[in-house]
């Protein structure tokens, strides 16, 4: 008769951590001692946050206001703005709770992740917003989220903005965004990302066009409503599709100061202004090619 046995192998592991005294953790500063500036609601904050962190660019040494932005409260309305040094975005709302004046320079990544925080989780909620001068406190039911000033010099963006007027555009925001994203197919592969727009208000006929000579070239042809001068300027695809996305209106106006000169759009409560990039023959579109697009 055969007998069949079985071993059983226990294993056995272990972890060892070294653990530290709680006297040895950090002290974080509190917001027991920092002044309530405003009380506004979590959607509001949300979205004056992401429409103001538009411009915004990658933080650098210096300038140090690059990659930050403005958060500012004064007279019953909290304003969020950032610029690349190329472009601009404003954002505001008067939904607040009004306590007292505060002007407080951040980091655009940590707002932005409080932005998308608050969206997701406190959209319904009040939001309080204190500051001591070093730290910004955003209070919401029992949490608490602590960002640490910047120190730098904001620009004075009130003075960058003007009122002229040479051109003027209203045109369908979708149908704006679908050509640029088709046209930067050729445009990314430019050195700007760029593309020339003409603008011919005789024919109501908004023209856009890119080439890149190791690639190809495209054109595209849109309907709008164009008044005052025919205006022919260039920019860069992706800063047009930041001011563009972040609005959510059908219409979107668009109002040109010249070809050397800012642009700026606007709705509701949010203000996005870029500058043109100059071009260049290479940039144009030429006779022949315009006669072959007809």
């Amino acid at each position: 008769m055969r007998h069949v046995g079985y071993l059983k192998v226990l294993e056995i592991n272990s972890t060892r951590f070294t653990i530290q005294p709680a006297d040895s953790y950090p002290n974080f500063p509190s917001s027991d001692c920092a002044e309530l500036i405003c009380t506004v609601k979590g959607s509001e904050l949300a979205r004056v946050i992401a429409e103001g962190n538009v411009a915004a660019a990658a933080p650098t040494d210096f300038p140090r206001y690059l990659g930050t932005c403005l958060m500012k409260a004064d007279s019953g309305i909290l304003t969020v703005v950032s610029t690349d040094g190329k472009r601009l975005s404003v954002s505001e709302t008067s939904n607040i709770a009004f306590d007292n004046t505060g002007e407080m320079i951040l980091t655009s990544s940590a707002t932005k992740e409080l932005g998308k925080t608050l969206a997701q989780n406190y959209a319904d909620n009040d939001v309080k917003i204190l500051t001591d001068g070093v730290i910004t406190w955003f209070q919401v039911e029992n949490v608490e989220f602590a960002i640490v000033r910047v120190e730098a010099n904001f620009p004075a963006y009130i003075r960058i903005l003007n009122d002229e007027v040479y051109t003027r555009l209203k045109i369908n925001r979708s149908e704006l965004i679908s050509a640029l994203e088709r046209i930067s197919i050729i445009s990314r592969s430019t050195t700007a990302n760029l593309v020339a727009m003409q603008l011919i208000p005789e024919q109501e006929k908004v023209k856009l066009f890119s080439r890149a000579p190791e690639v190809g070239m495209t054109s595209e042809t849109l309907l709008g409503e164009i008044t005052e001068n025919p205006l022919q300027c260039g920019f860069n695809v992706n800063f047009l599709l930041d001011g563009l996305r972040a609005i959510t209106t059908d219409q979107v106006e668009m109002v040109f100061s010249g070809a050397d000169t800012q642009m700026r759009i606007k709705s509701d409560n949010f203000l996005y202004m870029v500058m043109p990039a100059r071009l260049s023959n290479l940039d144009l579109m030429t006779d022949e090619e315009t006669e072959d697009l007809q």
